[in-house]
């Protein structure tokens, strides 16, 4: 299904004269900037760790609210903490 989407959008594509680049297939994950010009740590570390800090209080509080309101819902923080660590 996904292929045959692909396939109709970079006809489409061609048909209306845009060059398809974007649908190439390429490896996963592929890094194309060299690596002596990648950044060690390309951000403020600090700040990401606030920010992940307050998505975990976040879903506890979301928890903790949700167990007031229904008492079947159980203790599913790690699963709304993990959003916290898909940044």
């Amino acid at each position: 299904m996904a292929r045959e989407i692909l396939e109709r959008l970079r006809a489409h594509a061609t048909v209306n004269g845009i060059d398809p680049a974007f649908l190439r297939r390429t490896r996963l994950n592929t890094n194309t900037i060299p690596l002596r010009l990648e950044p060690l740590f390309p951000g403020d570390q600090e700040l990401e760790r606030r920010i992940k800090s307050l998505i975990r209080w976040n879903a506890l509080a979301m928890v903790v609210r949700a167990n007031r309101e229904e008492h079947n819902i159980g203790g599913h923080i790690s699963t709304f903490c993990f959003g916290g660590h898909a940044l």
